[in-house]
């Protein structure tokens, strides 16, 4: 009887300890300032035109760059937003929503995703409605 307790204790550890080293589906906002010479090109490829984009960095990982800078003289500035991802299934879904601002904002945002497992489709909601890549690419 004393070595259920002991028995119990190393079980949650264990299981605590394995939930933990898991492949997470992740991204993280990456500064734009101090990246890859490829992903820079890129980059300055996509900057004439407002959209997303995404640029393939190896299996199990990519970004996605999303701009809305662009404007035409008076038109107020955009800012992007609420940028997320969710997989369903062998589908992975891009959501961000873009806005007007009052002032200048940050209208240009890099993104690394990671990938947990791999994927089929990719597919891009700006603000619900689903819009298509402006260019794929990779290195």
């Amino acid at each position: 009887m004393k070595k259920l307790p002991f028995i119990l204790l190393l079980t949650f550890v264990l299981l605590i300890i394995l939930t933990g080293c898991g492949n997470d589906l992740t991204y993280s906002e990456v500064s734009i300032d101090h990246v890859e010479s490829n992903l820079d090109a890129f980059i300055q490829q996509a900057e004439p035109e407002n959209g997303i984009y995404l640029f393939f960095h190896n299996d199990d990982s990519f970004y996605v760059y999303v701009t809305s800078g662009h404007l035409t003289q008076g038109e107020r500035p955009l800012h992007i937003s609420n940028f997320n991802i969710e997989r369903e299934a062998d589908v992975l879904n891009i959501y961000y929503e873009e806005e007007q601002a009052e002032e200048e904002s940050n209208n240009h945002r890099l993104y690394l995703v990671k990938l947990d497992k791999p994927i089929e489709e990719i597919n891009a909601y700006k603000n619900g409605e689903e819009i298509p890549f402006a260019m794929v690419g990779g290195s």
